[in-house]
Protein backbone atom coordinates (compact mmCIF):
# COMPACT_ATOMS: atom_id res chain seq x y z
CA UNK A 1 0.00 0.00 0.00
CA UNK A 2 1.47 3.66 -0.77
CA UNK A 3 1.73 6.33 1.71
CA UNK A 4 -0.71 8.79 0.89
CA UNK A 5 1.45 11.47 2.88
CA UNK A 6 4.20 11.52 0.57
CA UNK A 7 6.85 11.59 3.47
CA UNK A 8 8.82 8.58 1.90
CA UNK A 9 8.71 10.02 -1.74
CA UNK A 10 12.43 10.19 -2.63
CA UNK A 11 11.93 14.15 -3.25
CA UNK A 12 11.39 14.27 0.43
CA UNK A 13 13.99 12.38 1.03
CA UNK A 14 16.53 13.92 -1.07
CA UNK A 15 15.28 17.51 0.85
CA UNK A 16 15.97 16.07 4.04
CA UNK A 17 19.50 15.01 3.30
CA UNK A 18 20.42 18.49 1.49
CA UNK A 19 18.75 19.88 4.23
CA UNK A 20 21.19 18.81 6.66
CA UNK A 21 24.23 18.89 4.66
CA UNK A 22 23.69 22.07 3.98
CA UNK A 23 22.02 23.28 6.95
CA UNK A 24 19.42 24.67 5.25
CA UNK A 25 15.74 25.43 6.68
CA UNK A 26 12.41 26.28 5.34
CA UNK A 27 11.35 29.04 7.65
CA UNK A 28 8.22 30.33 6.53
CA UNK A 29 6.26 30.28 3.22
CA UNK A 30 3.56 32.38 1.55
CA UNK A 31 1.09 30.89 -0.93
CA UNK A 32 0.56 34.25 -2.63
CA UNK A 33 -1.88 32.76 -4.79
CA UNK A 34 -3.85 32.13 -1.82
CA UNK A 35 -3.21 35.30 -0.25
CA UNK A 36 -3.73 37.36 -3.75
CA UNK A 37 -7.25 35.65 -4.20
CA UNK A 38 -8.49 35.95 -0.57
CA UNK A 39 -7.40 39.80 -0.75
CA UNK A 40 -4.93 39.56 1.46
CA UNK A 41 -3.19 42.70 0.80
CA UNK A 42 -6.36 44.60 0.93
CA UNK A 43 -5.47 45.29 4.85
CA UNK A 44 -2.80 47.69 6.76
CA UNK A 45 -1.74 44.90 9.46
CA UNK A 46 -0.95 42.13 7.17
CA UNK A 47 -0.91 38.73 9.23
CA UNK A 48 2.96 36.87 9.97
CA UNK A 49 4.53 35.53 7.45
CA UNK A 50 3.39 38.04 4.88
CA UNK A 51 4.13 40.99 6.84
CA UNK A 52 7.78 39.70 6.48
CA UNK A 53 7.51 38.76 3.12
CA UNK A 54 6.08 42.31 1.99
CA UNK A 55 9.23 43.80 3.92
CA UNK A 56 11.36 41.66 1.75
CA UNK A 57 9.52 42.97 -1.25
CA UNK A 58 10.06 46.37 -0.62
CA UNK A 59 13.69 46.19 0.68
CA UNK A 60 15.39 46.70 -3.10
CA UNK A 61 19.06 46.64 -2.30
CA UNK A 62 19.25 43.04 -0.34
CA UNK A 63 16.75 41.00 -1.98
CA UNK A 64 17.04 37.81 -3.74
CA UNK A 65 17.03 38.33 -7.14
CA UNK A 66 14.01 35.75 -7.58
CA UNK A 67 11.40 38.24 -5.79
CA UNK A 68 13.24 41.37 -8.44
CA UNK A 69 10.03 40.76 -11.02
CA UNK A 70 7.12 40.64 -8.40
CA UNK A 71 8.67 43.45 -6.40
CA UNK A 72 8.22 45.25 -10.00
CA UNK A 73 5.18 44.41 -10.26
CA UNK A 74 3.51 45.59 -6.72
CA UNK A 75 5.81 48.56 -6.16
CA UNK A 76 5.24 50.18 -9.65
CA UNK A 77 4.52 53.99 -9.12
CA UNK A 78 0.86 54.34 -8.33
CA UNK A 79 0.66 58.74 -7.41
CA UNK A 80 2.77 61.31 -6.46
CA UNK A 81 3.88 60.64 -2.19
CA UNK A 82 2.62 63.73 0.09
CA UNK A 83 4.65 65.64 1.38
CA UNK A 84 3.42 64.18 4.72
CA UNK A 85 3.96 60.83 3.90
CA UNK A 86 6.47 58.52 5.33
CA UNK A 87 8.84 57.07 2.00
CA UNK A 88 8.13 53.81 3.58
CA UNK A 89 4.77 53.93 4.16
CA UNK A 90 3.93 55.20 0.82
CA UNK A 91 5.85 52.15 -0.54
CA UNK A 92 3.36 49.76 1.52
CA UNK A 93 0.54 51.49 0.35
CA UNK A 94 1.21 51.21 -3.84
CA UNK A 95 2.17 47.71 -2.48
CA UNK A 96 -1.25 47.19 -1.65
CA UNK A 97 -3.01 48.95 -4.24
CA UNK A 98 -0.60 46.61 -7.17
CA UNK A 99 -1.59 43.55 -5.36
CA UNK A 100 -4.39 42.73 -7.82
CA UNK A 101 -2.40 43.60 -10.98
CA UNK A 102 0.28 40.80 -9.56
CA UNK A 103 -2.55 38.65 -9.38
CA UNK A 104 -3.57 39.14 -13.05
CA UNK A 105 -0.37 38.50 -13.90
CA UNK A 106 0.13 35.09 -12.98
CA UNK A 107 2.02 35.54 -9.72
CA UNK A 108 0.74 32.42 -8.25
CA UNK A 109 3.61 30.28 -6.83
CA UNK A 110 5.01 31.23 -3.12
CA UNK A 111 7.67 32.86 -1.27
CA UNK A 112 9.75 30.97 0.86
CA UNK A 113 11.78 32.26 3.77
CA UNK A 114 15.17 30.00 4.07
CA UNK A 115 17.48 30.01 6.87
CA UNK A 116 21.14 29.11 7.31
CA UNK A 117 23.31 29.45 10.36
CA UNK A 118 26.70 31.67 9.94
CA UNK A 119 29.76 29.71 9.93
CA UNK A 120 32.62 30.27 11.53
CA UNK A 121 35.43 28.51 10.00
CA UNK A 122 38.93 26.81 11.69
CA UNK A 123 39.93 25.59 7.97
CA UNK A 124 38.48 25.09 4.84
CA UNK A 125 37.01 21.95 5.84
CA UNK A 126 36.25 21.94 9.74
CA UNK A 127 33.72 25.41 11.33
CA UNK A 128 31.40 25.84 13.64
CA UNK A 129 28.23 27.13 13.96
CA UNK A 130 24.39 27.46 15.58
CA UNK A 131 20.98 27.66 14.76
CA UNK A 132 20.59 30.49 17.04
CA UNK A 133 22.93 32.61 14.70
CA UNK A 134 21.67 32.97 10.74
CA UNK A 135 21.09 34.55 7.66
CA UNK A 136 17.51 34.61 6.08
CA UNK A 137 16.45 35.28 2.93
CA UNK A 138 12.96 35.37 1.00
CA UNK A 139 13.02 33.45 -2.43
CA UNK A 140 10.01 33.78 -4.98
CA UNK A 141 8.97 30.25 -7.01
CA UNK A 142 6.56 29.21 -8.82
CA UNK A 143 7.24 24.97 -7.17
CA UNK A 144 8.88 24.56 -3.59
CA UNK A 145 11.34 21.88 -5.50
CA UNK A 146 12.64 25.07 -7.18
CA UNK A 147 12.59 27.10 -4.22
CA UNK A 148 14.17 24.67 -2.54
CA UNK A 149 16.81 24.24 -5.86
CA UNK A 150 17.15 28.37 -4.91
CA UNK A 151 17.76 27.88 -1.37
CA UNK A 152 20.53 25.44 -1.88
CA UNK A 153 22.21 27.67 -4.24
CA UNK A 154 21.84 30.58 -1.34
CA UNK A 155 23.32 28.10 1.46
CA UNK A 156 26.44 27.63 -0.32
CA UNK A 157 27.05 30.93 -1.28
CA UNK A 158 26.68 32.15 2.19
CA UNK A 159 28.66 29.36 3.23
CA UNK A 160 31.64 30.35 0.52
CA UNK A 161 31.34 34.03 1.97
CA UNK A 162 31.83 32.46 5.39
CA UNK A 163 34.65 30.75 4.72
CA UNK A 164 36.59 33.76 2.61
CA UNK A 165 35.98 36.45 5.30
CA UNK A 166 38.08 33.53 8.02
CA UNK A 167 40.44 33.64 5.35
CA UNK A 168 40.32 30.32 3.23
CA UNK A 169 39.35 29.89 -0.18
CA UNK A 170 36.23 28.41 -1.33
CA UNK A 171 37.97 26.22 -4.14
CA UNK A 172 40.35 24.42 -1.09
CA UNK A 173 36.78 23.47 0.39
CA UNK A 174 35.71 20.08 -0.26
CA UNK A 175 31.95 19.10 0.00
CA UNK A 176 31.11 18.79 3.81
Amino acid sequence: MSNPSGCNSPTNQNRSIQAEDYQLRTLQVVDLASQLATEAFEHQHLDEPLQSFVDALLEHPLQHLSLKPLSAVLSAPGWEIDEWENQRDHEYEVLLANSHQAQSMGFHGSGVQFGTPVRTYFSPTSFQSSWGYMRTVWIYSNSMEDAWQQGLLWATEIHNKDLIKAGFSAEAKVHE
